[in-house]
């Protein structure tokens, strides 16, 4: 048995590497028991085995590597080693590594380029770093910055390829309090030698923007390692370590950030960078006047750019600018964030000569120089040539056409007082009416697959169809008697049609039929008084048809045959309990029910009408708000939406408020009143008009492609009552489909392409259905009602602000805490607010 490590001195922070190799002639021989050393952090490195057989003596030798962290200034000795193999105890000398003063390990913080671990706490032991099978690290590439400045947050987990395992690490992202963050994806995979020991890095990288100044802490990352099921099976897990899993976290980290320098420019554009590029251009430099000239405008900067919305530029008196398009980009470029903002501009000149177009000019903030800076980029003359093309200002003189130019743009006007007011506001599909009618097909549906059935069992049982139709054939023969024939005739066909019902009952024979046997028919089917009759009348039959002594006088055919039919009819009674007199008597009740409560809901809807006229109300609202009394008319139409729930009122609602300025009430109405009129062109055009006037921009998501953009406006263009209604009516398409098919008794190949269509129509339509009540019925959208108010981190006052938003944007509510609401824009824009800042498009959220 021998221990050597590669060298005999090394500084703190070294690692080195310890062999213990054992020789012998057993091939299973011992695993050496290598004791905690002082001042040293071991990790198990890799294990081999060699045989080797000479002159047919076989030898095993096994060699075991571990690797030591130097964590201390002191002579490390590492004790003699001792095995025992067959009673023998075989050991190994003592090894001094001698320290000498070194370099301490890395810290966890510096530029982004250092690939250094940062500190980590994993229980009691000592911190994990270089050396051992992993540790992480968390970095910043500066640690002073200005308010809006990008800062480059890096974590990085080391882990040694071959101690991994099985392990599946659990990432835990610091949070940055204080700061706007963005994800510089992907996440970068590499491998570096680090202390001569290899590990395998993942890389993940934030670009943090500071919001406010002052001393901002990052909170720690950390990684959560699971325990190995194996390691105690195989013996790889040294004593030293605890059981369970294994929590790696770095150090907390903190960022000085100042403010801007105050007074600030009056045309600063709001950008702190320290690389801003700006570009100009137009497409041709000589243009007819009146043809259209393309403008390129492009401002790149690395940091945000969400901040700006549109470039500053002046165009001229004599020149028409069109907005053509254009959007922000941002992108990943050596692992920092860059945005893109372009914007593209229809210039149309309107006079002829020599035209200079005003440069472009930037004013911005360079953390580099502490200093604000412009940026300005000249666009160039343009050449007007004369041309035939009219523009807008045109004299007769100069053209005989001219186009129409637009002076102004307003609200469309009110909309009249209609006769057929909506009066409710939950949807169709809430009603129960609606299920009446979306149910009703499927069971008649499957009221025609039992009669089938039926109609087929009765053609497969010959004696069911005699015992079902063994009364009509008895009243039949007994419709007879009577007839021109004679008492004796009379008497017979009684006698008949009495063998013959019970005979059919039976399954027997009519000529072998017996009194006993009508009497034993009777008293299964519990009626023996009844059977006792028959045979009565019976003998009296048999008396007056074969001329027994003991019949007197004539026979009264008419009370023979009513006698007879009786106890008949009371013989079918009590064997006529079939399921086919429940299901008539339960489905009369079952339509009942549906009508009582259709009728409920109709009723309903007049009695919420009932109190004042609505239509009056919305008469009046509409002149109070064309002779310009916007709070008469709020009034007015306030008082008719109490008492309706129609599109037209919640419209008029919104013009009145969007002339008070009152925009986020004007929002909240406009889109109740497009959830009942998505295809009506004034209200898409006043809301439009409205949010074009708020402060803030209303964040979307990525734009769709053009197919699923045309797909969707399609979708919405009808409302939930519309689709529901059109469930309803697919459902029936494809009901009668099927019944059709299994009345002929026959699917053919059109009717089954019918079928499946009507099917796929169906669940197409309930699935638009079921999308359109989720984001009407169970998302929870409300509109900012007051100038201004603070999104704070948390739902008290005493929380951060975050950011603020105005009068008019359209917020998501997530969640309702005692006066809060938790809204979300989408992304990282999510807060806190007074719950009575906003208004909530579904009705039943304000409880009216």
């Amino acid at each position: 048995m021998t221990a050597q490590v590669d060298r005999d001195v090394a500084s703190r922070g070294d690692q080195v590497l310890l062999t213990i190799t054992v020789t012998g002639d057993d091939r299973n021989l011992p695993t050496p028991d290598l004791p905690e050393i002082p001042g040293v952090v071991v990790s198990r490195g890799g294990t081999s085995q060699n045989f080797q057989m000479i002159n047919g003596a076989v030898s095993t030798s096994v060699t075991w590597t571990y690797y030591l962290h130097i964590v201390t200034d002191d002579d490390v000795t590492i004790p003699a080693l001792q095995v025992s193999i067959d009673g023998r105890q075989l050991g190994s000398e003592a090894v001094t590594i001698h320290v000498q003063g070194g370099a301490s390990r890395p810290g966890a913080s510096g530029d982004s380029s250092d690939h250094s671990a940062g500190d980590a706490v994993r229980g009691q032991t000592a911190e994990p770093g270089p050396g051992d099978d992993h540790f992480v690290s968390l970095s910043l590439d500066r640690e002073m910055a200005y308010v809006g400045e990008q800062v480059v947050l890096v974590f990085r987990y080391y882990a040694n390829p071959y101690a991994r395992g099985l392990d599946r690490p659990q990432y835990t992202p610091p949070r940055a309090e204080g700061f706007w963050r963005e994800d510089l994806p992907p996440n970068r995979n590499y491998q570096e030698n680090i202390g001569g020991q290899q590990y395998e890095i993942t890389e993940i990288r934030y670009a943090l923007f500071p919001t406010r100044p002052g001393v901002l802490t990052i909170e720690p990352a950390a990684v959560t390692l699971p325990t190995d099921p194996f390691a105690d099976f195989f013996s790889l897990r040294r004593r030293s370590q605890r059981a369970g899993p294994v929590r790696l976290s770095t150090e907390a980290l903190e960022v000085r950030v100042q403010d801007l320098p105050r007074p600030s420019p009056a045309d600063f554009s709001g950008i702190v960078s320290r690389q801003v590029d700006l570009s100009a251009n137009i497409d041709r430099d000589t243009v007819p006047r009146g043809e259209p000239v393309s403008l390129s405008l492009s401002l790149g900067a690395d940091g945000l750019l969400k901040s700006v919305s549109d470039l500053p530029w002046k165009a001229p008196a004599n020149l028409q600018v069109h907005e053509a398009g254009g959007g922000l980009e941002t992108k990943k470029d050596h692992g920092r964030l860059f945005s893109r903002l372009n914007q593209e501009k229809v210039l149309i000149p309107l006079e002829e000569g020599e035209l200079e177009i005003p440069p472009v000019t930037i004013v911005y903030f360079d953390p580099a120089t502490a200093r604000y800076a412009e940026i300005s980029r000249s666009v160039g003359s343009l050449t007007v040539v004369q041309g035939d093309r009219p523009v807008a200002g045109d004299t007769p003189a100069q053209s005989m056409r001219a186009e129409i130019e637009r002076l102004a743009s307003d609200l469309r006007f009110a909309h009249p007082a209609s006769r057929n007011l909506r009066t409710r506001s939950e949807p169709l599909a809430s009603r129960p009416i609606w299920w009446a009618s979306l149910l009703a097909p499927l069971g008649l549906l499957g009221m025609m697959r039992w009669h089938l059935s039926r109609e087929a069992s009765r053609l497969r049982d010959p004696l069911g169809t005699r015992r079902r139709s063994a009364l009509r054939r008895a009243k039949s023969l007994l419709h007879e008697a009577g007839r021109p024939g004679g008492e004796a005739v009379d008497g017979a066909r009684v006698i008949k049609a009495v063998q013959g019902y019970v005979a059919d009952k039976t399954g027997r024979s009519a000529a072998s039929m017996q009194m006993a046997q009508i009497v034993a028919y009777a008293a299964a089917v519990d009626r023996i008084e009844t059977g006792e009759k028959l045979t009565a009348l019976v003998r009296r039959c048999e008396a007056v048809r074969y001329g027994s002594a003991d019949t007197t006088g004539p026979l009264d055919v008419g009370e023979m045959v009513q006698e007879a039919l009786s106890l008949l009819q009371d013989l079918e009674a009590a064997d006529a309990k079939t399921p086919t007199a429940v299901l008539r008597c339960v489905l009369p009740w079952m339509l009942a029910v549906a009508m009582i409560q259709g009728s409920a809901a109709v009723a309903q809807d007049v009695s919420l009408a009932g109190g004042e006229d609505p239509v009056r109300l919305m008469a009046e609202g509409v002149r109070a708000y064309t002779d310009g009394e916007t709070e008469e008319a709020i009034a007015r139409f306030q008082a008719a939406a109490a008492v309706t729930h129609d599109a037209d009122v919640c419209y008029n609602l919104g013009n009145a408020h969007a002339r008070r300025g009152e925009l986020g009430h004007a929002v909240v109405h406009y889109l109740r009143a497009l959830r009942m009129k998505p295809r009506d062109s004034d209200i898409r055009a006043n809301l439009a008009w409205v949010r074009s006037h708020t402060r803030d921009i209303e964040l979307e998501g990525a734009p769709l492609p053009p197919v699923l953009k045309q797909m969707r406006a399609g979708l919405v263009a009808l409302s939930l009552d519309e689709w529901c209604l059109a469930l309803v009516a697919s459902v029936w398409l494809a009901c009668l489909v099927v019944a059709w098919s299994w009345w002929r008794t026959g699917w053919t190949v059109a009717m089954r392409r019918l079928g499946l269509s009507a099917g796929v129509l169906s669940l197409s339509i309930l699935s638009v259905a079921s999308w359109l009540w989720y984001e009407e019925r169970l998302l929870d959208v409300a509109v900012v009602v007051v100038p201004e108010v603070s999104v704070q981190s948390g739902p008290e006052t005493t929380f951060p602000v975050v950011f603020q938003v105005h009068d008019g944007l359209t917020l998501q509510v997530r969640a309702l805490r005692e006066g809060w609401s938790q809204v979300t824009l989408g992304g990282e824009w999510n807060g806190w607010v007074p719950s009575a800042t906003l208004a909530h498009v579904r009705v039943e959220a304000e409880g009216d």
